[in-house]
């Protein structure tokens, strides 16, 4: 039997994967880790939040923008 997959949630049109899959997860310190999607609670919250990429490349690209938006950050409150 075929494994019904789904791509995009209705409400967003993001990613969203199927238990089996993999994303990737910008952890706390910058560093990006590939993580199975195993449906919890912690998948979905790191999905809700954001923090659920379908590669890499897309993890690592918004990393560098929070990096920048962190930065600002710092500067308009030191």
């Amino acid at each position: 039997m075929a494994r019904r997959r789904r791509k995009t949630s209705p409400q967003s049109q993001r990613w969203l994967p199927s238990v089996g899959d993999h994303y990737f997860l910008i952890l706390g310190n910058g560093k990006i880790e590939l993580f199975p999607w195993n449906d919890t609670a912690f998948d979905h919250e790191a999905w809700h939040f954001g923090n659920c990429f379908q590669t890499q490349a897309q993890a690592a690209q918004v990393r560098k923008k929070i990096k920048e938006v962190l930065r600002t950050l710092h500067q308009h409150h030191a």
